[in-house]
């Protein structure tokens, strides 16, 4: 079964999750399992922008950002910065992080 939130990451890297992340549990996870919650982050900081601000984008760009100007992308610092605090409160929350035959893996609290 395929999991809809396993996405390529476009606002923070795994890694730098991994790297910038105050909680261990959360480090601990792999790759795949923060791959999820970073995609359920974008979604949210997205939602969150929609609210008062919509940045130009391609039609066939899954997220706001980055914005291309004159061939140039631009991922702000800040939506970085954001999507590694909505990553944390939802990997806190204890929603789920991954799917694998049979069962949903659940993160632990932190």
């Amino acid at each position: 079964m395929a999991n809809i939130f396993q996405q390529t990451p476009v606002y923070i890297t795994a890694q730098d999750v991994i790297d910038s992340t105050s909680k261990p549990a959360l480090a601990a996870l792999t790759v795949a399992e923060i791959e999820v919650l970073i995609t359920k982050a974008q979604r949210e900081v997205d939602a969150y922008i929609c609210r008062t601000f919509r940045p130009p984008f391609e039609e066939d760009q899954d997220f706001l950002f980055p914005v291309t100007k004159d061939d140039v992308s631009y991922l702000p610092q800040e939506i970085t910065e954001a999507t590694l605090y909505v990553v944390e409160q939802v990997f806190a929350s204890g929603d789920t992080v991954g799917v694998t035959p049979g069962y949903i893996v659940k993160s632990e609290k932190s």
